[in-house]
């Protein structure tokens, strides 16, 4: 007796009944068809993610290769990025920017820097302008002082810690002296109160704004008088003379005439019927 696979005739696999079993070649799946539209299908997704990938990363020479300039003041607008940007500067010999933003004692050790860097040996620390990077923290702060510390690596002589002193001076920030790395912080600076005024003595008249006499000066004020109307326009021309009176109305008609005469008497009354014949 015959092996069911190769007795039974191909069917469908909709006719497959649970009896019996089919070989690979009746089964057939996936076909020839399927295999090639999966192949094109893989090789459109790999074509068009190479096209993408070269396009996003193509760039014209000179072009959207440099970084946005960002003003100076934009960058120290608070204390943190004063601090900030005056240790990245200080740390790489860039004076012209760190002059701008010192003051006080601070600044006089930024003016000896520059004279040092003059007679040489501050080149290593310009080369590294590319390569410093910097992080600054806020340790603490009020309305009109604050305490930075800033941390720059990649700089000739290994990683720098400072901690500057900022102050407000007008409405910027300014750094005005360099605290040793670790040394306990100095309190703050509070804001100074606002002016009060004293007390008013016994019997004293208070302020009274400008322009308007004190009380008991003799001189009362007066409203100022409302400014004279405008002059009205001139009056029009005159207009020109009347019309000459029409002619005089015509003469009356004649009187109507008289009356006609009464209506004549009614005629007498018919005269009685006659006797009625025998």
């Amino acid at each position: 007796m015959l092996p069911l696979a190769m007795s039974e005739t191909p069917r469908s696999p909709r006719s497959r009944t649970t009896s019996g079993t089919w070989s690979e070649d009746q089964l057939n799946a996936p076909s020839r068809q399927t295999v090639g539209m999966l192949t094109i299908v893989a090789t459109t997704t790999l074509l068009a993610w190479a096209a993408g990938r070269a396009a996003c990363n193509y760039h014209e020479p000179g072009e959207s290769l440099s970084p946005k300039e960002v003003a100076l003041e934009a960058r120290t607008r608070d204390e943190k990025g004063v601090a900030f940007e005056l240790a990245q500067r200080w740390a790489t010999a860039d004076f012209s920017i760190a002059k701008q933003l010192v003051a006080g004692e601070l600044a006089k050790a930024i003016a000896a820097d520059e004279q040092t860097c003059q007679t040489g040996g501050c080149e290593g620390r310009r080369q590294a302008a590319e390569s410093a990077r910097s992080v600054a923290e806020v340790l603490r702060r009020s309305p009109t002082n604050a305490f930075v510390r800033v941390r720059t690596v990649g700089v000739p002589g290994g990683e720098l810690e400072r901690i500057y002193e900022l102050e407000r001076v007008d409405s910027s920030w300014k750094a005005t002296r360099e605290l040793p790395a670790g040394a306990p912080l100095p309190p703050l600076k509070e804001p100074p109160p606002p002016a009060l005024r004293a007390p008013q003595e016994p019997g004293e008249q208070p302020p009274t704004p400008a322009g308007i006499p004190a009380p008991g000066s003799g001189t009362p004020s007066r409203p100022a008088s409302p400014a004279a109307p405008a002059p009205s326009p001139a009056a029009p021309a005159p207009s020109p003379a009347a019309p000459a009176p029409s002619p005089a109305a015509p003469a009356p008609s004649p009187a109507a005439p008289a009356p006609s005469p009464a209506a004549p008497a009614p005629s007498p009354a018919a005269p009685a019927p006659s006797p009625a014949t025998p």
